[in-house]
């Protein structure tokens, strides 16, 4: 019967085996060693080497910076903001043209490394996302990088921070922003909520190259079982009619938004609403 190599032993052969000469990191906490373990044997397995970075916790954060954020996010949430900022303070401090970006519950495609690989792909976009998210997603026209893979100029909201490609002089554009406590990461990166998605180059990958995975019902049971979930379902969130005429409102500017800002470039007129198909090397491990 075959078994799993030791952790020390997967990591010495993702390094012989990396292809991308991309920085990649990927965030973990340290009480869990079996997301640990998993992200290194998905490493691994696409021949990528990433850094570990240790994961921030509501305890590292002073009590006053969670009260004031409680309003927005629970304190894990904020926690999470944090470690991702983390690194992008990593990349600033390196002078990092780019890095990739992961969480330690992702499942992922072989083929993210060769899409790392594009020579282009600083000069051509800021952040591109790869995670796949239930809800459908307004995308551009694609644009090929590499193996089949395409890039769609994100029109709408494509949430989730599981692994996704981002600049050194984005990062320090993101870290410069007033309001990194008042919204979740993902929605600042990849939601209408954070107008990023307007305002600057920002992609997504088509298929997607990565999947949460709690999304699937043997993760949520495994590596996937989430220290996020619980306190989203705690999280306030905004009930009643003002509630509802600040979504009318939302959705109002959201649409004069994707007018104004992709019509003169004429990516508008050749989008279209899609539900992201996910990698078939990732459909294989579920």
């Amino acid at each position: 019967m075959c078994c799993s190599p030791p952790l020390d032993a997967v990591a010495h052969s993702c390094q012989f085996r990396m292809m991308s000469s991309t920085p990649a990191f990927y965030i973990n906490l340290d009480t869990r060693s079996d997301r640990r373990e998993h992200t290194e044997r998905q490493l691994a397995r696409i021949g990528l080497v990433a850094e570990r970075v240790s994961a921030v916790t509501p305890a590292d954060i002073p009590v006053d910076r969670i009260a004031a954020a409680a309003r927005h996010m629970s304190a894990t949430e904020l926690a999470c903001s944090f470690s991702h900022r983390k690194i992008w303070q990593m990349m600033v401090d390196r002078k990092l043209d780019g890095a990739l970006i992961l969480e330690d519950d992702a499942l992922l495609s072989a083929s993210i490394v060769a899409v790392l690989a594009v020579a282009t792909l600083p000069e051509t976009c800021d952040a591109l996302q790869f995670e796949s998210h239930p809800t459908d997603a307004l995308l551009g026209p694609p644009v090929p990088l590499a193996g089949g893979i395409h890039r769609h100029r994100l029109m709408s909201s494509s949430l989730g921070t599981c692994a996704y490609y981002i600049t050194g002089s984005f990062a320090a554009k993101m870290l410069a922003r007033d309001d990194l406590d008042t919204l979740a990461v993902d929605r600042i990166l990849f939601g209408r909520g954070g107008k990023t998605i307007y305002l600057s180059r920002i992609y997504q990958a088509v298929p997607a190259l990565a999947v949460q995975l709690d999304m699937f019902a043997r993760g949520q049971n495994s590596a996937g079982r989430s220290d996020l979930m619980p306190s989203r379902l705690r999280s306030p969130r905004p009930k009643g009619l003002a509630a509802r005429l600040d979504k009318l409102g939302l959705n109002a500017s959201h649409a004069l938004r994707i007018l104004t800002s992709f019509a003169p470039t004429g990516e508008l007129f050749g989008a279209r609403q899609l539900k992201l198909p996910i990698a078939d090397d990732i459909k294989a491990q579920l």
